[in-house]
Parts: C-alpha cells; structure tokens; sequence
C-alpha cells in the first residue's frame, strides 16, 4: 500500500512528525521494529509491578509543546512531578509511555496509523519514489517522502545507500549507554518508601534511583525501585550480564542508604530485572553543518540526537522534519 510520507520509528520524534504531517492533511504511516510506541519513553510491566525504566521525566519550554502539555494535563494523561533534585518535570499520569500514547491519539479521537514489529532492512530512493524493504527482500511501503528517526547508529546504516549524506549526519552523533535496574520491593505500599532515598546525581555511578509507585500516589500499584547507573558506568560494564548489573546497582543503591538512613535497610526483593540501553542519552549532536534533508528532498532526518539530549527536542525535531517535507 502506498502512502505518501513514511516515517520509521515511533518514539516522540517520530510520532511528533506524524501528528504535524496528519494535521496538514497528509497520509502518514509509522513503521516501528519495537512492539511499543514511544522508544526510550518507556514503561515496563511485570508481575504486578510497574516501573517507568526509561526516560524518567520530560520538561517543556517551546510553545508547542507547552501548549501540548497544557491539554494533556486537563485530559488527565501527564502531571507535573517534583524531581529529586527539587526541580519539576513531568511524567504520564499512569506510566511514561502515556506521553507517547496521548501524541498518537488525534484530536477528533481516531490515532495515527502506526505498524509495530516491522524492522527495515533497506531502503531504496528509485528517484521517483522511496522504497522500504525488509530482511526478504519484499518491498513493506513505497512513499513520496521518508522522515527517518531511528537512533543515530542505526540510522547510519539505513542510509548508507540511499542518502549517503545523512548517513554522514548520523555518524557525526554519539551516545552515552544506560544500564537501568528494575526492583519489585516484597512489602506493602503503604509501609514502605517515604524514607526511602530518590537519587539525581548524574556523575556518580548511580545517577538516578526512584520508586516508581510513589512518582504516583493515587494509584494502587506494587512498591518498585527504579535504578539508574551513570554514563561512564554503564560504558564500562556494558558487556556484562544482567545478574552482575542487578547485584552491583543494588548494592551502590544500598550503601546509599545506609549512609543517609544507617538503621534503614532495602526490603526483601521480590522481582529483579534489568535492561541495557546501548543508546540512552545523547554525549554529541550532530555536526550542526551537515544536512538534515537529503539532496534528492525526499528524505528527512529526525531525533533529539540532531539537536539536544531531551524528550523536548526529539519533540521540536520531529515538527522540524514534518515542516522540511511539507515545503517540498
């Protein structure tokens, strides 16, 4: 089926073009290799607990997305949340990914046309129109214009062929990896967790530590830690197993609090997981002098790793890439 733009991805940056690009009346699909929407803005499930282990919070300046966050709250799906460090940000009324699920939901109630579990192969620009393919070599979507949001490294090697140039752009960027740990606390939520430290200190080893049920105190969900360990951490031990990661965030978490709480201890662990990001936070934009448009016009570039490390700017990129192919 032809559909005029395509888009590949379906974090922020990705759903943000595809809102705009639907809005200007255009005919959108969003093809993603996950089987969620919103990327990094995540939120994981599991016997019964519920951890938000991917971006923690968002903070928004730039009119759109104020004005977007504006609506969300009076719907419900977002509110405000007072970081450890004492700054505000937000976060989804229920879980992360209710950002992600609110931007693909349109105004007149219908949601953006989006096919998860798809991965793309290649892509060919035949000069006429783009092609995406996949493993067999069947041709998945054929387009007049493509918005590319993967991560840089992936979108390094989509475009190698087919935009070269972007290519180039996308090499020029690199990542900080982010090892996370997820905690399900054996104890009842009402008896556990106001003592318990939060942690926002980016260069320590452990940079982030919260207690995901009480980001959101009206809802009866299970006692569950979140943990976070630093850039340079999770660079060195980037290769080693989960079971290793699980035992040394916890144990940093631990020592933790037993110097800010000596008599306090971590109550007994009930489920245990971790997840890599091999491409969690941006360390280098993108060369601001290369090109974000491919010189044939029909293909785009998008992402927070073109400008900033923050969901605000995969947010204001996405609508950067929508505007690039309206113009065309």
């Amino acid at each position: 089926m032809a559909h005029r733009i395509l888009i590949i991805g379906s974090g922020i940056s990705g759903i943000s073009a595809g809102r705009a690009l639907h809005q200007a009346g255009k005919e959108v699909l969003i093809i993603d290799k996950g089987r969620r929407i919103g990327g990094r803005v995540s939120t994981r499930r599991a016997d019964g607990f519920i951890f938000d282990h991917g971006a923690q919070f968002f903070t928004a300046h730039h009119a759109p997305l104020t004005e977007l966050c504006a609506s969300a709250i009076a719907s419900g799906k977002i509110q405000s949340w007072e970081r450890p460090s004492g700054k505000q940000g937000f976060i989804g009324a229920e879980m992360m990914r209710d950002l992600p699920e609110f931007l693909a939901t349109l105004p007149d109630g219908s949601r953006l046309s989006i096919q998860q579990d798809t991965e793309i192969a290649q892509i060919i620009d035949t000069g006429g129109e783009i092609q995406l393919i996949d493993k067999g070599g069947d041709i998945i979507a054929e387009a007049d214009q493509l918005i590319v949001t993967a991560p840089a490294p992936q979108t390094v090697n989509l475009l190698k062929e087919a935009a070269p140039e972007l290519s180039q752009t996308a090499a020029s960027a690199l990542y900080h990896p982010c090892w996370t740990v997820m905690l399900g606390l054996k104890t009842d939520r009402h008896n556990i967790g106001f003592d318990l430290p939060q942690i926002e200190a980016p260069e320590a080893d452990l940079s982030f530590a919260a207690l995901s049920h009480l980001r959101r105190p009206n809802m009866e969900t299970a006692p569950a830690l979140v943990l976070q360990a630093s850039a340079s951490w999770s660079q060195t031990h980037l290769e080693e197993t989960q079971e290793m990661v699980i035992t040394a965030l916890r144990a940093l978490y631990e020592t933790h609090l037993s110097e800010k709480i000596p008599a306090r201890s971590l109550p007994d662990i009930a489920y245990a997981s971790a997840h890599r990001w091999r491409y969690a936070k941006l360390a280098k934009a993108a060369d601001a002098g290369l090109p974000r448009t491919s010189l044939s016009g029909r293909i785009h570039l998008a992402g927070d790793w073109l400008t900033a490390p923050r969901i605000e700017s995969a947010f204001m990129s996405g609508l950067a890439a929508a505007e690039n192919a309206l113009a065309l």
